[in-house]
């Protein structure tokens, strides 16, 4: 028995932090580097860390779900019965790398990132060796996300929201990896190649900083705060999300550790609600490529090719209803979703980040209440910085325009099924109008003179 880690583990502060974050949760102890104990544990009372810990307990670990009863847990039961169980889950994303600097950058963007996405209940720790764990908690997701019980959306709402952030953060970590090391560096560091490293020439940020969305199952577990790496003999401490970049590996020696910075903390509002369905929009849904249809109607109806981003800005006058509605300023809740449909709709419009940036600048005075100028300007660089142009929601969408209060259907309407492709509708029927002669009579046929048929013919 290692005194040293016993001893830690009998400190009150410690154990009161683990029991704080066990609530609810299943919780697996490893034994040393390799022997994980069996399957459900759950920690009750304080002295039940010492009690692992007199065991040869060197670690604790933590589900990402809630339940009711983790006792009930067992290898082999259905989604169904899972689901039954399941209260809920939190938002974990899993930093996991080889570089601690390489980590706090990821950490540092990702904390923007949910940031941006409204997110103010967020613990940050160290993972113990070189990564860091991120949580959101499950109080901060709506009860319901397209018509689904939210507590019922897992793995893939996880996974879903992981895969998000990484779109979102991937350029702009790509960016900063290349400004602290160059890709001689790189690959002689990490010993990968070339090809592993770079995706049609650009480097590809997750070949050296995995945030891994696809490992993620039903009771999958991260270790738990103030928990010991067995690997390093480092702790898994809280890091302030303000000053991750400031973090030393000093902080994490177990002599070092300080209990006064919380990790879980819990959500009094569903702050994470935007994250989340936009999260299933740009992820899940097809909305993003360019004709939204169902598989049963593609079978049935031509798809549209993608449509291109135009040389020359579009005219407002051929703006759908709903973001005209949207541009006079919203009176009621929805301005973050409004920015994003606005970027979106706007850049495939011809306009410029500037012009976008400049644009949202004037409408948001518009808005029963002003977002901060600071929180636009930072969308539209995250915009512009991500690659990618993806279109506004799918008319459809009720979580976007028909809540937001602007879809105001016109004749145009029945025919499309995005903001984007009315534009290109009526363009389409404008140009065909022009096409078309003018100035000409019609010709008109003139019936042939029937003969009449002679006496001795018949009809």
């Amino acid at each position: 028995m290692d005194e040293r880690i016993l001893k830690y583990y009998a400190r009150k502060d410690v154990q009161q932090a683990i029991l704080a974050l066990s609530k609810d949760r299943e919780v697996g102890v490893m034994y040393g580097l390799q022997n994980f104990g069996k399957r459900p544990q759950i920690i009750q009372y304080t002295s039940d860390i010492y009690e692992f810990a007199k065991e040869g307990a060197t670690s604790f670990h933590v589900s990402e779900e809630r339940w009711k009863d983790p006792l009930q847990l067992k290898a082999g039961l259905s989604r169904k019965q899972l689901d039954e169980l399941r209260i809920g889950w939190d938002i974990v994303i899993d930093i996991d790398t080889n570089f601690l600097e390489y980590s706090k950058t990821t950490a540092e963007l990702l904390v923007e990132a949910l940031k941006f996405n409204n997110i103010k209940t967020l613990g940050l720790k160290f993972s113990g060796r070189s990564g860091f764990h991120l949580l959101v908690p499950f109080e901060s997701l709506p009860p319901t996300v397209n018509e689904q019980e939210t507590r019922l959306l897992f793995p893939e709402g996880l996974k879903t929201i992981a895969q998000y952030l990484k779109m979102m953060i991937q350029k702009p970590l790509s960016d900063r990896l290349l400004s602290m090391s160059t890709i001689e560096e790189m690959i002689k560091s990490s010993g990968k190649k070339e090809e592993e490293l770079l995706i049609h020439g650009k480097l590809n940020p997750f070949a050296l900083v995995d945030i891994d969305n696809v490992a993620i199952s039903s009771r999958h577990m991260f270790r738990s705060v103030f928990s010991i790496n067995e690997k390093s003999g480092m702790v898994s401490v809280p890091v302030n999300p303000e000053q991750v970049k400031n973090f030393s590996l000093k902080q994490a020696k177990i002599e070092n550790v300080d209990t006064s910075i919380h990790f879980f903390k819990t959500a009094e509002t569903a702050e994470a609600k935007q994250l989340i369905i936009e999260a299933f929009d740009k992820v899940m849904k097809p909305a993003y490529t360019a004709y939204n249809q169902k598989e049963e109607e593609n079978k049935k109806e031509k798809k549209y090719d993608e449509y291109q981003i135009p040389k020359e800005k579009i005219k407002p006058e051929y703006f759908p209803p709903c973001i005209h509605l949207a541009l006079k300023g919203l009176q009621t809740d929805g301005r973050k979703r409004a920015i994003f449909i606005l970027t979106n709709f706007l850049t495939h419009m011809g306009y410029t980040a500037q012009e976008i940036e400049q644009q949202l600048l004037e409408w948001n005075q518009k808005n029963y209440e002003p977002l901060r100028d600071g929180m636009i300007i930072s969308h539209v660089k995250w915009h512009k910085n991500a690659g990618q142009t993806i279109l506004p929601p799918n008319c459809n969408n009720e979580a976007y325009y028909p809540s937001m209060g602007i879809c105001k259907p016109d004749n145009w309407c029945s025919k499309i099924r995005n903001p984007v492709q009315y534009v290109r509708y009526r363009l389409k029927i404008e140009k065909q109008n022009e096409k078309k002669p003018r100035g000409r009579k019609p010709k008109v046929k003139v019936a042939k003179e029937i003969k009449k048929p002679e006496a001795n013919e018949t009809e």
